[in-house]
């Protein structure tokens, strides 16, 4: 089975050979795949080898995930160790461990990565298979050519549910992707609002203040001292809520660990980067009223009603 796309099989017992007792609820996932398929998807041989021809079932092998050679193994080498699935007491077949390779996420991009066991097609033919191709052109232009070289090989094995690898972690992720485009669009409304809700009161409250503003700059304070108090003051209260909701957001951040891939509900670049986001469109929002404040005529805010 393809990355995302699940497993041929689970097994929730592991025997290591030389050791009394099984290991229950490990959950290991089996694949079933043929040599080249590591080298197709990339994924990297970490110790060991990969599988070969001559890997025909006489000597049953099989390649685990780096994840269960931590697991079951520690710091051993798994190299040469030998592994049976199943329960005590059941007819089992013992596996040479030839190599480790590195981790794949095969339930899903959302779901914590499992351990898992590969077995060689010749070792173990299944009735259903994935045919994976690596190209570096546009995987589509290939489609034609594929089908007409499985064909060749067996008429009576059409392929069907033909796509790229961008094609099902896109499906994978559709999800995601709408839950994250709709909390995209409620943040923009969100901030656009808060943004008129700053420009709005400080608006008002330098409209009250139009007196004020013309007593001080009649007594010598100068355009920029103006425009340093308004912004001073209307940042005091925005500062306060910045740091209100860093704490709420990092309090919550466990809601949305689902939509995450491959960084922290915690990232500090992503809360700096919000906090900085956040903090120069409070500062445009209040830029604009105390711009206005600091252009008054004295003269005309001293007769202001």
């Amino acid at each position: 089975m393809l990355p995302t796309k699940g497993s041929t099989y689970t097994d929730d017992f592991l025997t290591v050979d030389g050791r009394p007792s099984v290991e229950p609820g490990t959950g290991v996932l089996h694949n079933v795949v043929t040599p080249n398929y590591f080298a197709t998807m990339k994924i990297p041989v970490i110790s060991g080898r990969s599988f070969s021809e001559a890997d025909t079932g006489q000597n049953l092998v099989v390649v685990i995930s780096d994840q269960l050679a931590h697991r079951s193994f520690s710091a051993q080498s798994p190299i040469g160790q030998r592994i049976a699935f199943g329960r005590p007491g059941e007819r089992r077949d013992w596996y040479t461990i030839v190599g480790v390779v590195g981790d794949v996420k095969q339930v899903g991009l959302a779901v914590e990565t499992r351990p898992e066991v590969y077995e060689p097609f010749s070792q173990m033919a299944n009735n259903y298979m994935n045919f994976v191709v690596r190209t570096s052109t546009d995987p589509t232009s290939l489609i034609s050519a594929v089908r007409a070289e499985i064909k060749a090989v067996d008429k009576d094995v059409p392929p069907y549910n033909v796509s790229s690898m961008d094609e099902v972690l896109s499906m994978n992720v559709k999800k995601q992707q709408f839950t994250t485009l709709l909390l995209i669009v409620f943040a923009a409304v969100a901030l656009l609002l808060a943004s008129l809700g700053v420009y709005g009161v400080l608006s008002y409250a330098v409209s009250q203040r139009t007196n004020e503003m013309g007593i001080r700059m009649a007594l010598g304070a100068e355009r920029r001292d103006v425009l340093i108090l308004i912004i001073g003051q209307g940042f005091k209260p925005i500062v306060i809520g910045l740091v209100a909701g860093l704490i709420g957001a990092f309090g919550l951040t466990r809601l949305m660990i689902n939509l995450l891939f491959d960084v922290s509900s915690t990232d500090p670049a992503t809360f700096a980067a919000v906090a900085v986001l956040l903090t120069l469109v409070a500062l445009a929002a209040c830029y604009i009223p105390a711009r206005r404040a600091a252009r008054i005529n004295p003269l005309i805010a001293l007769r202001y009603e």
